[in-house]
């Protein structure tokens, strides 16, 4: 560990695993180039963050060489002295930079600065984050630029590209897409919405009284169409609409009605909350699905969905280089198939699945024998490469991201709902003299 945390300090400056020699790195010659910019010729604030106090001390001397007022605060610092640096900052003009360590990454307000410069890269993203928040903050009425230094082919660069494959997994777990994203703003003013039992405000919209005798659920319906896509009914029995993304987001219902309407991928991201979650076993009293479809396609509808997660999460996986974790991801979603394409659900159980397969979905022409060879195929690869620090390889994981594609495929199409049958056509009247002998 020691090692390993000289690793990334050799990427701010050579000087601080004790080099000899001038203390110069490129990361300093860059905090030079910046400073200029920013404080001596834009004449703008900056908060520099670095998590060692002699990255810090070699920070300070080149804020010195330019002439640029500065405060320093590290762990070293008592609480006693702290506002007096924050304040000196705020209020003295000629205070241009905070140079600060992760001690004062929590709890500052430094919305007198508006730029934010990091020399390393901290190993955890919420540090990052925290750092970020001590300007970006209620309050901070301009634009923050933010900075974050990188040594290049580095185990810094390194860093980065595990921290966004992180972020992949975790857009890819919880739908988290930038195609379709929720704020955390614009969610804890949901969560509000259902906690208060009111509708967010700012929607411009006032709501809409609904008699006391009056069914919500109907009321929504006629109201919303096809846009509505499910009522959840609330523990205090309160009633939440969600509907399609997109759709324009209508008035709440008054207190007699007790409705209130979210957009869909709201109420999906709230599901990432787990049983904290305000809908957190709720109970579902209307779907769209179950009102178009039996209730085992809903069934398979669900699992289906829960298929497609896990493989986008097994694709971030395998992006990030995880086969191992990746093939555990699909194999568990071909089993998941396996459940939706039967008529009644097996569960997981190995032998209960594996009765199914061969027992009625293969004799039935649900499965192909190539669906069961690679269920089969992705159990033994998962097994063993469970207990093994070897990595499984990538021809043999690949090849099962195109079977899982398929079997999916197939039972989509199975799921989709009938076409409506043809008119029948018009009797014709046939003159039986012309027809011949029999």
């Amino acid at each position: 560990m020691r090692a390993f945390q000289r690793m990334r300090m050799v990427c701010d400056a050579a000087a601080l695993c004790g080099a000899p020699g001038k203390p110069r790195s490129a990361k300093l010659d860059e905090l030079e180039r910046l400073l200029d910019e920013i404080c001596v010729q834009g004449g703008h604030k900056v908060v520099v963050f670095s998590e060692w106090e002699k990255m810090q001390a070699l920070a300070a001397k080149v804020a010195q060489r330019l002439g640029v007022g500065h405060v320093l605060l590290n762990g070293g610092v008592p609480s006693a002295r702290r506002g007096g640096l924050v304040a000196r900052f705020r209020e003295d003009p000629a205070c241009k930079v905070f140079f600060s360590t992760d001690a004062g990454g929590v709890g500052l307000n430094l919305q007198a600065a508006d730029h934010v410069i990091n020399l390393d890269l901290p190993w955890n993203p919420a540090v990052l984050a925290q750092r970020i928040a001590r300007v970006h903050r209620l309050g901070q009425v301009r634009p923050v630029n933010v900075v974050l230094m990188l040594a290049e082919a580095s185990i810094e660069s390194r860093m980065e590209g595990t921290l966004a494959a992180k972020r992949a997994l975790f857009e890819a777990a919880i739908g988290d897409s930038t195609e379709d994203r929720v704020t955390r703003g614009s969610l804890a003013s949901r969560i509000a919405t259902i906690l208060e039992g009111s509708f967010a405000a700012g929607t411009g919209s006032e709501p809409v009284p609904v008699a006391a005798s009056a069914d919500p659920v109907v009321e929504l319906r006629e109201q919303l169409g096809g846009a509505l896509e499910r009522v959840y009914r609330l523990a205090d029995g309160r009633l939440v609409g969600v509907v399609a993304d997109g759709a324009p987001m209508p008035a709440a219902f008054g207190a007699l009605g007790g409705v209130t309407v979210l957009p869909a991928a709201a109420a999906a991201a709230m599901q990432a909350f787990g049983p904290t979650s305000p809908l957190a076993g709720a109970e579902v009293v209307y779907t769209a699905a179950s009102a178009a479809m039996g209730r085992d396609d809903v069934r398979r509808g669900s699992l289906l969905a829960v298929a497609a997660r896990k493989v986008a999460c097994a694709r971030a996986l395998r992006d990030a280089g995880e086969l191992g974790e990746a093939l555990a991801l699909l194999h568990a979603a071909m089993i998941v198939l396996v459940r939706a394409a039967a008529e009644r659900d097996p569960g997981d159980d190995p032998a209960t699945l594996l009765g199914t397969v061969y027992g009625d979905l293969v004799p039935a022409g649900v499965l192909t024998t190539a669906d069961a060879h690679a269920l089969a195929r992705a159990g033994e690869l998962t097994r063993a490469f469970a207990t093994t620090p070897l990595l499984p390889p990538l021809g043999l994981v690949e090849p099962l991201f195109a079977d899982v594609a398929d079997l999916a495929s197939r039972l989509r199409e199975q799921s989709a709902p009938a076409p409506p049958p043809s008119p029948p056509a018009p009797a014709r009247a046939v003159d039986s003299r012309a027809q011949g002998p029999n």
